[in-house]
């Protein structure tokens, strides 16, 4: 007599692709999915930061654009106040605001935080912190109420990310 044991790891289902974003004519660097509007948020080696939302057809199409003045190389979004940090080449992480109906991008201000790739954004609604890390070697926090830088720190390695 002989016994079959299932191994459950084997049976692991394969991965699927669930979208497809089509016509980009250059790197997307980072993408952030926001699944309760069905919708993707890019930035692009092209310099530009694009809101995607999936129309009836099942398909994604751009609801709002800005070309940012360097490539976008990180992205972060918090959902509560509907904010979007995209950090760029030149060391600048930029803030904006998506209203409501995902159709338009609010350039609320500008972070100068570093002097190189921006690898790493994260915030801090408790503390109202913007964290940002670098190719530059350093760590920078800054007040999401007002702007100003409010410490930061030297790393013996580029940063990476944050989580």
């Amino acid at each position: 007599m002989a016994a079959v044991i299932h191994d459950p790891q084997r049976e692991a289902r394969k991965p699927e692709l669930a979208f497809r974003i089509d016509g980009f004519g250059c790197d997307v660097n980072d993408a952030i999915f926001l699944p309760e509007n069905e919708c993707i948020v890019t930035g692009t080696e092209d310099r530009t930061l694009r809101v995607w939302m999936r129309r009836d057809t099942g398909r994604f199409w751009p609801s709002a654009l800005e070309v940012l003045p360097s490539p976008v190389s990180s992205l972060f979004y918090c959902s509560q106040i509907r904010c979007i940090y995209a950090g760029l080449d030149n060391g600048t992480v930029m803030e904006f605001f998506l209203s409501e109906d995902l159709n338009h991008l609010d350039h609320r201000r500008d972070y100068l935080s570093h002097t190189a790739r921006i690898c790493g954004i994260i915030s801090s609604l408790d503390m109202k912190w913007i964290v940002t890390t670098s190719k530059d070697r350093t760590v920078a926090w800054y007040s999401s109420e007002n702007g100003k830088r409010l410490g930061g720190h030297q790393l013996e390695a580029a940063g990476t990310c944050l989580e």
